[in-house]
């Protein structure tokens, strides 16, 4: 039989108590959106009303995560993990809990905005008037077509902030003839994603740590900060209570992932490339 030291059972502590967050109060969450994406039924605990259930994705981050939305008399009223989704798998942050409010803040914008008043002055100056859909339309497709039948097409700038909005925006922008597209990639992360398409052929794989034995970490801190945070937190802690790997972590400071590690070695800042190169 395997025994456990003292220093061993208080890191697996540790590394629980850095997912807590990830998992606290979601099992019975994951367990009753698996009852019913199986067939069963679920109710409110408090008022008993019976509830429907709608799977999707979440959009709160880059990572992506499975959701079950919760619903009662046509009402979104919780959103929870999927436990058939093989990210995430039935755990969900609590940024993505908290997407609900992006169905009802009191602040959503329901409908377009025009401005009426001076470039800087805040919605609240008077600056902006709600108009109708089919008006900005109108609007929008008039000022295009002025603009393409004026030459002008190379001045057309299409710009968000949203990934999944990326392809879309690119698409219509290099057919409408700009080349003019700023997508998210263009502020942030752009760097790393090209140099991880040339070194492995591919971004934003998730490695396989939950069967790993020996794992180096270069500067990286999953267990507090990853694109597929609440996935890759799970299979890092599987990977050190399950399969018992071995953690060395190269970092200029103490993370919550070096304090888990076997074997932690601080770096100068700046160096860590040339580290990897020796």
């Amino acid at each position: 039989m395997r025994t456990i030291s003292r220093r061993d059972f208080i890191k697996l502590g540790v590394a629980s108590a850095a997912v807590m967050a990830v998992e606290s109060q979601l099992n019975p969450i994951a367990y009753a959106a698996e009852q019913l994406i199986e067939g069963g039924r679920s109710v409110n605990r408090t008022s008993g009303l019976p509830r429907s259930f709608l799977p999707s994705t979440c959009m709160q981050c880059p990572a992506g995560c499975g959701i079950i939305g919760y619903v009662e008399e046509s009402h979104l009223v919780k959103i929870g993990g999927n436990t058939k989704n093989l990210s995430n798998q039935g755990t969900l942050c609590a940024r993505g809990q908290a997407g609900i409010n992006a169905v009802y803040d009191p602040e959503r914008l329901l409908k377009p905005l025009k401005r009426v008043g001076a470039r800087g002055d805040g919605r609240e100056s008077g600056a902006w008037e709600e108009i109708e859909w089919d008006q900005a339309m109108e609007e929008v497709t008039g000022a295009l077509t002025s603009l393409k039948s004026e030459g002008g097409s190379r001045k057309l700038v299409f710009l968000t902030e949203d990934r999944f909005e990326d392809d879309l925006g690119t698409r219509f922008t290099h057919a409408f003839g700009s080349p003019n597209a700023i997508g998210s990639l263009s502020v942030f992360g752009s760097n790393k994603a090209v140099a991880n398409q040339i070194t492995w052929g591919a971004d934003g794989d998730m490695p396989d740590v939950a069967n790993s034995k020996f794992i180096l970490v270069f500067g990286a801190n999953p267990l507090e900060s990853n694109p597929q945070y609440v996935g890759m937190a799970r299979r890092f802690i599987n990977g050190l209570s399950s399969n018992q790997a071995k953690v060395v972590v190269f970092d200029v400071r103490l993370t919550n992932t070096s304090m888990m590690s076997n074997q932690l070695h601080y770096v100068n800042p700046g160096t860590m490339g040339l580290l990897i190169l020796t």
